[in-house]
């Protein structure tokens, strides 16, 4: 080999030599870790079904045998109402339109439909006051004549109707200050309420008259002025009238009659010297006042009661 041939190989080796310094090493390959699969979702939990219905409302008749409990379910505005929706449920309510045959016909499918409703039995509010010296409550319902003088149907004068109150509702009070036509200035006190009341026939076996004490006159009284109590005497030693006061209350027994249940609304107006204005919008059933007991709500014991006569439940 000839000294040129020698360096041209000589330089090709080191330029190969340099190509392969500068050239850089691969890097490893990792291996890339396998993808998780994703957790389960936990099973969607189904909603609690909910609770079935309470049955519809429906009273608990009289029966004589029948513990004072049973009638605590009895609250008076689901009765009202109840009543109210048995009444409804007749066909044939007569109108303006009705002929006389439709009206005799309504009338007797009513009397029908009430006569299988029968006698009902409420837990009733009355008045007591207990006499530590003759040891003894004087218990009172009083029943008064309806004031509503536009009240038609049914008509209460003709009637002679008398009410008891059997429950209230909602009652709202407050005051304003009221002026007169001379200026005068005069703070009101305001009541809006609601009542439920029993209206009968005074007298005629409609109510159990042997407890009533009436408003005794020389003269007829009117109507508007037909106000009676029905009162009773409990004998109860101190210890026990203090132990039971606030279970002593008064059950109501009355039998519902055409034309049922009804609305009417009594207005006072305040004055100078009576400075006081009320509305009080009243839930009535017609009704026989069959029997009122004093009752002892805790134990079941009836201290008392007056029976209408003729009242089969007696």
């Amino acid at each position: 080999m000839t000294l040129s041939r020698l360096a041209v190989a000589i330089a090709a080796t080191i330029a190969a030599s340099g190509a392969l310094a500068q050239t850089p090493a691969k890097k490893p390959v990792r291996a890339t870790p396998a993808a998780k699969a994703p957790a389960p979702e936990p099973a969607a939990s189904k909603p609690a079904p909910p609770p079935p219905s309470p049955p519809p409302f429906a009273p608990v008749r009289w029966q004589a045998d029948a513990p004072i409990s049973a009638y605590v379910p009895n609250d008076v505005p689901k009765v009202y109402e109840w009543v109210n929706a048995q009444i409804a449920a007749v066909p044939g309510k007569p109108d303006q339109f009705s002929t006389t045959d439709e009206r005799r016909n309504y009338e007797v499918s009513l009397a029908e439909k009430l006569k299988v409703i029968g006698p009902l039995a409420v837990i009733s509010p009355c008045t007591k006051k207990y006499n530590a010296d003759r040891q003894e409550y004087e218990v009172r319902v009083v029943g008064m004549s309806i004031q509503d003088e536009t009240l038609r149907d049914p008509n209460p004068e003709s009637l002679r109707l008398r009410k008891v109150t059997i429950g209230r509702g909602e009652y709202v009070k407050d005051t304003y200050t009221g002026q007169n036509a001379f200026g005068a200035s005069t703070e009101i006190s305001r009541t809006v309420g609601e009542i439920f009341a029993l209206t009968f026939t005074s007298g005629l076996n409609h109510d159990p008259s042997g407890a009533l004490v009436e408003v005794r006159s020389s003269v007829p009284v009117p109507y508007k002025m037909n106000v009676g109590a029905y009162t009773f005497a409990v004998g109860m030693p101190p210890s026990e009238a203090r132990e039971q006061d606030k279970n002593i209350s008064c059950l109501t027994v009355f039998t519902v009659t055409a034309p049922g249940a009804y609305k009417f609304i009594e207005r006072s107006r305040p004055t100078r010297d009576m400075p006081f204005e009320s509305t009080i919008t009243y839930r009535a059933l017609m009704a026989t006042f069959d029997m009122l007991a004093v009752v002892n709500t805790a134990s079941g014991q009836v201290y008392a009661k007056a029976t209408r006569q003729g009242f089969p439940g007696q």
